[in-house]
């Protein structure tokens, strides 16, 4: 392609409105690996199966009570579905970069791109004339790199990262921003990392047989004795992560400013990740079970409306949370309890369902092709 690739749809529809589902198809790097393999793949509805996966999530706490990681968890990494390669990583020389990515586009590859972003003006944490040095707080961002001609660039990147003022739009799609490329160089002359995928066919051939495996593994998942890791740390997976929540409320010592040792990003952003990621797999399990039949099962609409609520709730304690970061108020104290014990309750009533009818569910997910 890549050429090709301005012309395809990714955010948007050819009709202009918004592709609902691609919203909930996970992080930068997961979306982008959606709109290269959509258009390789034999089914598109397989390749939603892929991101089907586990909706808990985890808290660990070392010896002495700190917060050392809060994450979701993972049953099949994405990255087994895809070969990568074209794996290049470049440090202070804008001009080297230049030379690999262009040649990889010549080639009618599209390619994952990643670099120091608050200095890519068309990117929301854009700092003009930004003086910083410091490359361990380089953004973990990827876009992708789709064309190239004479001094122009042409990416993609989601919408909600626009820069208002910089980003200039494709005008023949919407989807798509173009960029002199003289624009990256600082960047670029920071760090410069891309790659390349193709799908992995062997692996993209399990997704039905991996239904049944990933639907078990939530409900185990939830399920969970609280663990130590190697480190010593307790790790509360599931229901225990969710109660853990309340504690942490209880203790009234942590703040939703506050940094976690593991993340860039402080705990109100780590939540506010966790929770939406967690949301966003319910709603490609929800697009499979309203498109069946709703004699499928015979729970299916209560499965559904489980679903829902379990979104609804989780949501909700997430954007109150993210009203107290923005309103200062930032202490994680006793106000909050309420909140993640209404997710238990809506939690609970999803998990009994989802272990009566697994095998209804599984077969239900295996025929729809």
């Amino acid at each position: 392609m890549p050429k090709g690739s301005l012309e395809l749809d990714y955010f948007f529809n050819s009709d202009g409105t918004q592709n609902e589902l691609v919203k909930h198809l996970g992080n930068c790097m997961t979306k982008n690996m959606y709109f290269i393999l959509k258009d390789q793949v034999d089914s598109v509805e397989t390749l939603y199966k892929i991101y089907i996966d586990d909706f808990t999530f985890h808290i660990s706490r070392d010896l002495i009570g700190k917060i050392t990681s809060i994450d979701n968890n993972d049953i099949i990494n994405l990255q087994n579905y895809v070969n990568i390669s074209n794996l290049y990583s470049i440090k202070n020389d804008a001009a080297k970069a230049f030379e690999v990515l262009e040649s990889l586009l010549d080639k009618d590859e599209i390619v994952f791109v990643n670099t120091f972003m608050r200095k890519v003006p068309y990117y929301r944490t854009y700092i003009e004339d930004i003086v910083e040095q410091n490359n361990t707080m380089v953004d973990r961002h990827y876009f992708l790199a789709l064309w190239h001609e004479n001094d122009v660039l042409y990416y993609l990147d989601n919408i909600i990262n626009h820069n208002k003022k910089h980003f200039v739009p494709y005008n023949k799609n919407m989807d798509i921003g173009v960029a002199k490329k003289a624009e990256f160089i600082n960047a670029f002359n920071d760090q410069f990392s891309c790659f390349t995928i193709k799908p992995n066919i062997d692996e993209l051939k399990e997704i039905n047989k991996r239904m049944s495996l990933i639907l078990k593994r939530n409900i185990e998942n939830y399920n969970k004795e609280v663990v130590e890791n190697t480190k010593g740390d307790r790790v509360f997976c599931g229901r225990n992560a969710i109660k853990e929540l309340i504690n942490i409320c209880k203790e009234e010592r942590f703040y939703l400013n506050e940094y976690v040792s593991t993340y860039v990003t402080d705990l109100s952003s780590r939540i506010s990740v966790v929770f939406s990621r967690s949301c966003d797999r319910k709603r490609v399990l929800i697009y499979f079970l309203t498109k069946l039949s709703s004699t499928a099962f015979p729970d299916i609409l209560k499965m559904i409306d489980a679903v829902k609520v379990s979104i609804d709730k989780m949501e909700n304690a997430r954007n109150i949370m993210l009203k107290g970061n923005i309103m200062q108020d930032y202490l994680i104290g006793t106000k909050y309890i309420e909140y993640f014990e209404e997710i238990i309750l809506a939690e609970d009533g999803l998990y009994k369902l989802l272990e009566e009818n697994i095998d209804q569910i599984t077969d239900a997910l295996v025929k729809d092709n």
